[in-house]
């Protein structure tokens, strides 16, 4: 099996070889957010950062803080690994964190989620992506037709469901109703449509193009309606669909320095070299579900001063720890 650390593998490593990764968490301040999430090619994705998929979100003494190897393990040791986290949670004396304080209270500050990301990404734009930084980011901030759960499997994203043809080359997405841009432009098929042909069409420069070689035609013959058509069966489509090449595009996305995104994030400031930060997109589908209101990606390159960064409680993840640095 290829490594699906590497961009080059996520489709094999993570949707054919069924391989996991396991990501460093620390908390700070006081508080450890854990991800028990089998977490795939792209990092932890904005479903970190989401209610219903097996994200604690918990405050335990300052120290409790939860170190796992940023290595492509199997199923079974991510099992392991997931249950001695818990373990370790429960023996720090963690308690879940309420999502409203009590009547009368104060709100609580923001929660800002600060992560190295190993790099600078070497774009945004989701059927240019190629390199881990850049689908790191973008899996929070653009959702496709269909996403990952978090065991790994695919449901319905931006679509509500869909259907296929008896001889399995002709799918049929129905949107979500009231579908909004992280701007409040309103997200129609036809964006889904603009995005597709992008990545297929004779002057693509998407690295992943060969995996929508089977599409023969996509069209969207209403608003909320899109209609793939194949050259022949592909099975795994819907799998294809989650992925950053297949992501809408706004139709005034291309003259933008920062186009609106559909995930669950925004946009909301960057420094080239230095940082990208995102907040809560008021205007995704399932906002009220996205319990994080902030990330902080710090595009550290150098694993070894990252590792620091994250031992000095300046990250609460890493994108990877260097297999020098295990035993510690």
């Amino acid at each position: 099996e290829k490594d699906p650390a590497s961009a080059g593998s996520f489709l094999s490593g993570r949707h054919l070889g069924q391989y996991w990764h396991s990501r460093s968490l620390r908390g700070a301040g006081g508080t450890l957010r854990l991800n028990l999430e089998a977490e795939p090619w792209r990092g932890s994705r904005a479903y970190l950062a989401r209610t219903g998929n097996l994200t604690a979100a918990t405050t335990c003494p300052r120290g409790a803080g939860l170190m796992s190897r940023a290595t492509a393990t199997p199923r079974l040791r991510h099992g392991v690994l997931l249950f001695a986290a818990i373990a370790a949670c429960v023996a720090a004396g963690c308690e879940r964190r309420r999502d409203a304080p009590p009547t009368g209270s104060t709100p609580p500050p923001a929660i800002t989620l600060t992560r190295g990301l190993g790099g600078e990404p070497d774009t945004l734009d989701p059927q240019l992506a190629q390199d881990n930084p850049a689908i790191a980011v973008i899996g929070d901030l653009y959702e496709g037709l269909t996403r990952e759960t978090a065991d790994g499997g695919i449901e319905a994203g931006a679509a509500s469901d869909w259907t296929r043809s008896d001889d399995g080359r002709v799918y049929t997405f129905r949107l979500r109703l009231a579908l909004r841009w992280s701007n409040g432009d309103a997200l129609e098929a036809g964006h889904f449509v603009a995005g597709l042909r992008e990545a297929i069409g004779p002057d693509s420069a998407a690295p992943y193009a060969s995996l929508l070689a089977a599409v023969e035609s996509v069209e969207a013959p209403q608003p909320g309606l899109l209609r793939i058509t194949l050259k022949a069966p592909l099975p795994y489509l819907p799998a294809v669909l989650a992925l950053p090449v297949a992501m809408p595009r706004h139709p005034a996305g291309d003259g933008l320095a920062d186009p609106p995104s559909n995930g669950p994030y925004r946009l909301r400031a960057r420094q080239p070299g230095a940082w990208i930060e995102l907040e809560r997109n008021p205007h995704y589908h399932d906002a009220g579900a996205v319990q994080i209101d902030r990330i902080r990606y710090l595009t550290v390159a150098d694993l070894a001063t990252e590792v620091n960064l994250y031992r000095s409680d300046a990250l609460d993840i890493t994108s990877e720890v260097p297999n020098a640095q295990i035993p510690w």
